[in-house]
């Protein structure tokens, strides 16, 4: 197998760069593999009748963003249903207070923003985990340099 190389033709964006390999130091048999593997693994576990069945889970941003749509569009909130939204958000809060984008994912400030006002819109209150039994006295990383 060739080795990878990161000499190839590199185009730049505004924030981040886009490399690509030359095709003579790609290994076409060994990306063939890949594909054939992956084919033959998603076809194994496609039902007969030709769909697939998975979990789909998006952050909590789906769940959370459905509070204020009821407080500013609906006619009226349903407290049991606002709960409900409420339990789930905070159940996915991470240790350190932030939400992440994805499944076991980092603080993500986009997502932890959204779902603290959502949650502070609905009247939540102890939205700041403890790392130990000291008082959190400075606000994690990601929020502090998006308070600045």
């Amino acid at each position: 197998m060739k080795g990878h190389s990161l000499s190839g033709n590199v185009a730049q964006s505004k924030s981040r760069r886009v490399e690509s390999l030359p095709s003579s130091e790609v290994d076409l048999l060994a990306v063939e593999r890949a594909l054939k593997g992956t084919q033959n693994y998603l076809l194994g576990i496609q039902n007969q009748e030709g769909y697939w069945v998975g979990e789909l889970e998006a952050d909590v941003t789906v769940a959370a963003g459905y509070i204020p749509w009821m407080h500013f569009m609906a006619v009226e909130v349903d407290p049991g249903r606002q709960q409900k939204i409420v339990n789930y958000v905070k159940s996915k809060q991470r240790v350190d207070g932030s939400w992440s984008a994805y499944h076991d994912g980092p603080g993500n400030i986009n997502v932890t923003i959204q779902a603290y006002f959502d949650l502070k819109l609905a009247g939540a209150s102890g939205l700041v985990k403890k790392v130990s039994s000291e008082p959190l006295a400075v606000p994690p990383s990601f929020l502090a340099c998006a308070l600045k």
